[in-house]
């Protein structure tokens, strides 16, 4: 059975490309290194990710997560992460030292870099559009409305919606009406804010992911080496950072229009096992050689 497809990554690169057995894996976390909402797989991931700090590889989370939602996962995991850019690309936590330039604020031992202004400045204009009547039916905002009506809507456990509304640099409007998302996004834009589409939602946000990457990297302290580093992620959200990265992971059963064209690892099942087993392929790519784990 297939479950994995490489296109064209394979012919882009040298043996050079591995640096003292080191490499940088930039990955987003939900629905790509675990599946969203669920705690199914956590263990298998917790050995996988010290297994690869044993061989000098750092996974580095890029996500629209807050800065509580990744601190509970890394107590689940029994791991902490060196650096994160979380909020999409609205913040950098980093381990000192990590980093040139870093921020002087410091949340529970990261150094915080700040590439966002705090959403609490837009509270105002999130507040009208929250109780405007746009969309035709009840608009819930996702650090203000109730943990229990925002698990209902989209089938998440009531502690999982509890630990995304505590946020500093984001929020999100929840809704399927395609109308109301685009009425948000025009008014939003208007204030200077990005935002992100999906489905279900629309997250609003001061920098996309990408913005995020670039930041970091450009902080990076390599002390004058080149790191590989490979990317992962499941949807469009993710496409703007993984065109950064020297070896590109989509998570995904389906292609997405979006990378069409591109030279990326495809792996079909659910993480954490796609994950894992796709950021094997890529370090094989590079040099790096785990062999079974």
């Amino acid at each position: 059975m297939i479950d994995l497809l490489i296109f064209g990554v394979v012919h882009i690169y040298r043996s050079d490309f591995r640096i003292d057995g080191k490499a940088l894996v930039l990955s987003d976390i939900d629905d790509t290194m675990i599946p969203l909402g669920t705690r199914e797989g956590l263990n298998t991931l917790s050995y996988f990710l010290k297994r690869l700090r044993s061989v000098g590889v750092e996974v580095i989370p890029v996500t629209f997560k807050a800065f509580n939602e990744l601190n509970n996962l890394m107590r689940s995991l029994d791991f902490r992460f060196i650096a994160m850019v979380a909020e999409g690309g609205c913040v950098i936590y980093s381990s000192n030292g990590l980093l040139r330039d870093e921020g002087s604020p410091t949340l529970n031992g990261y150094s915080v870099v700040e590439l966002c202004k705090p959403i609490s400045l837009f509270d105002d204009l999130l507040t009208t559009i929250e109780r405007s009547d746009i969309c035709g039916e009840r608009l819930l905002r996702l650090s203000k409305s109730s943990a229990t009506d925002i698990s209902e809507f989209l089938g998440l456990p009531v502690d999982v919606v509890r630990d995304s509304q505590e946020r500093f640099y984001s929020d999100a409007f929840i809704t399927r009406e395609t109308l109301c998302k685009a009425i948000i996004k025009e008014t939003i834009s208007k204030a200077g804010l990005k935002t992100i589409i999906t489905n279900r939602s629309i997250q609003v946000l001061g920098a996309y992911k990408e913005e995020g990457v670039r930041e970091f990297l450009k902080r990076l302290n390599l002390v004058g080496r080149t790191l590989p580093i490979i990317g992962a992620g499941d949807s469009v959200a993710d496409y703007g950072f993984l065109s950064l990265v020297d070896v590109p992971i989509l998570i995904s059963k389906k292609e997405l229009p979006s990378f069409k064209g591109s030279q990326y690892i495809r792996s079909f099942n659910k993480p954490p096992d796609s994950w894992i087993h796709a950021v094997k392929i890529g370090l094989d790519l590079i040099g790096i050689h785990l062999g079974y784990i």
